[in-house]
C-alpha cells in the first residue's frame, strides 16, 4: 500500500514514491484520460493510484492513506453532475489540509463561472492542460525532501525548508484568504503570505523593491479569435477569493511602461505577448509632485496557441481566455474590480479603439518612466511629456 505522508514533519526518503491519487469524477471520463493524468504523475516520482468512476472514490480520498497530491477529473456533461465533484472537494479539504488538490476538465477550465465554484469549493489548481498538472506536481514532489522543520501555518505540511515554505505557500494557497499569524521564522504578526513572499525564501524569487515613481500597466489582451485573457488574481489582494481582472502590476525600477504590459501578462497569464496600443492613460492628478501613473494597453499572445496559466503562483492562480458573452454569467462580486465587463465590451464592439505607441510622443512619456522609476530628478519634465501626450491622443484616451 502506499507509504503515509505525516504532516507533522517526516521526511520522505528521496527514493520512495509518494502517493498520489487520481480520481474520476464521471462516467464520461475516458480511460485514455485517466491514463494520461497517471503517467504525468509517475513520470515525477509519484506512485498513482486510480479510481474510476463509481468505485469509492470518495471513501479512498477520505481514507486512512495521506495523499500529497490528489487529482480529480471533472465530469464534462452536465452542471448537476458536477455537484458530486463539488462535494469531494469538499471532502478532502477538510479532511486532507495539506493535500495538493487538482481539479482537471477541458470544459470546467474554459467556464468562468465553474472555475470559481472549483475554487470555492477547495480546489487549489484548475486546468485541463499535462503539461501544467506535470509541472505543479513536480514542484509539490520536490517539497519536504531537504530535512526541513517548518510547519506552514495554513494547511499545516511539515518538514520544510525555509526556501521550500517560500515555494509551498502560493502553490497550495494562493486561492485561499490571508492568513494574520505569527511568521515560523521570525515570529512577527503579520499577513503571512506578504511577509514570506518579501521577507524570506530565494532573494531572487522576492518582491523586487518598489520603483521610487509609481507607475502601473494595465493589458487588455485580445486574442484572434476574439477572446480576451482574465487572471484569477490572488485571493490576498482579492477580498479573500481568487476574483477576475486583468493582468496589470507596477512598473519595476529602470522598465519601461510597455516591458512592464509584457512582463505582467507572462507573470500572471503565462501568455508572451506584444502590445499593439493604448486605450486609456490614467493619472490621478498633475497637482500632485509624482502623480501615479496608469496605461491601459491592447495586446495580442505572440503565439495563437498558446495556453493560458494554470499552476497557481504568488502571481495569480491561474487565468482563461473569455468571450464577451462569457462576462454575462459573472456578477461584480466575482471580480476584484470590474474593469474587464466595463473594457472587453468596449473593445470588442469597436467604441474603445487603440492608438498607436509608435509616436514620438509615447516614446518621449515612456523613455521618461524608465528614467523616473530609477530614481532620476523630475525636474518638471513630466508635465511637459504629459502635455505632448494630450496634443497627440484623442481625449477620449484620457480618464
Amino acid at each position: 500500500s502506499p507509504m503515509e505522508i505525516d504532516s507533522s514533519g517526516e521526511v520522505l526518503s528521496k527514493e520512495e514514491p509518494q502517493p498520489l491519487l487520481v480520481i474520476a469524477s464521471g462516467w464520461d471520463v475516458p480511460a485514455r484520460t485517466l491514463d494520461k493524468f497517471r503517467k504525468a504523475a509517475e513520470s515525477v516520482g509519484f506512485a498513482p493510484t486510480v479510481y474510476g468512476p463509481g468505485s469509492g472514490a470518495s471513501n479512498g480520498a477520505c481514507g486512512n492513506v495521506k495523499w500529497r497530491a490528489v487529482l480529480v477529473i471533472a465530469p464534462e456533461d452536465t452542471d448537476a453532475r458536477l455537484e458530486g465533484c463539488w462535494q469531494l472537494l469538499q471532502e478532502v479539504r477538510r479532511g486532507q489540509p495539506s493535500t495538493f488538490l487538482v481539479l482537471l476538465g477541458c470544459r470546467l477550465c474554459g467556464d468562468v463561472g465553474l472555475r470559481l465554484q472549483a475554487f470555492a469549493a477547495g480546489a487549489r489548481m484548475v486546468s485541463d492542460n499535462v503539461h501544467h498538472v506535470k509541472e505543479a506536481l513536480r514542484l509539490v514532489h520536490s517539497l519536504g525532501r531537504a530535512g526541513g522543520k517548518l510547519s506552514c501555518p495554513t494547511c499545516g505540511l511539515g518538514g520544510l525548508t525555509e526556501d521550500e515554505l517560500h515555494l509551498h505557500h502560493p502553490l497550495y494557497h494562493t486561492v485561499d484568504p490571508s492568513d494574520f499569524c505569527p511568521c515560523p521564522l521570525c515570529k512577527e504578526m503579520g499577513l503571512f503570505p506578504l511577509h514570506l513572499h518579501n521577507s524570506h525564501g530565494p532573494l531572487a524569487s522576492r518582491e523586487p523593491q518598489h520603483a521610487p515613481y509609481p507607475a502601473f500597466s494595465w493589458v487588455v489582451c485580445r486574442h484572434n479569435d476574439g477572446r480576451f485573457l482574465m487572471v484569477n488574481e490572488p485571493a490576498g489582494i482579492s477580498r479573500g477569493a481568487p476574483r477576475y481582472w486583468l493582468p496589470a502590476g507596477r512598473v519595476d525600477v529602470g522598465e519601461s511602461l510597455l516591458k512592464a504590459a509584457e512582463r505582467e501578462t507572462l507573470e500572471e497569464g503565462g501568455i508572451e505577448v506584444q502590445v499593439t496600443g493604448v486605450l486609456h492613460f490614467m493619472i490621478r492628478s498633475l497637482k500632485e509632485s509624482a502623480p501615479t501613473v496608469r496605461v491601459v494597453f491592447l495586446a495580442e499572445p505572440v503565439d495563437s496557441s498558446a495556453v493560458p496559466k494554470s499552476v497557481p503562483d504568488w502571481e495569480s492562480a491561474g487565468a482563461v481566455w473569455v468571450a464577451v458573452e462569457d462576462l454575462w454569467t459573472l456578477g461584480e462580486e466575482d471580480y476584484r474590480s470590474p474593469d474587464p465587463a466595463e473594457l472587453f465590451p468596449a473593445v470588442a464592439s469597436g467604441t474603445l479603439r487603440a492608438h498607436s505607441v509608435e509616436t514620438p510622443a509615447f516614446r518621449r512619456f515612456d523613455a521618461l518612466i524608465v528614467e523616473l522609476t530609477r530614481g532620476r530628478p523630475e525636474n518638471g519634465r513630466f508635465r511637459s511629456a504629459w502635455e505632448a501626450l494630450r496634443e497627440t491622443y484623442p481625449a477620449e484616451a484620457f480618464v
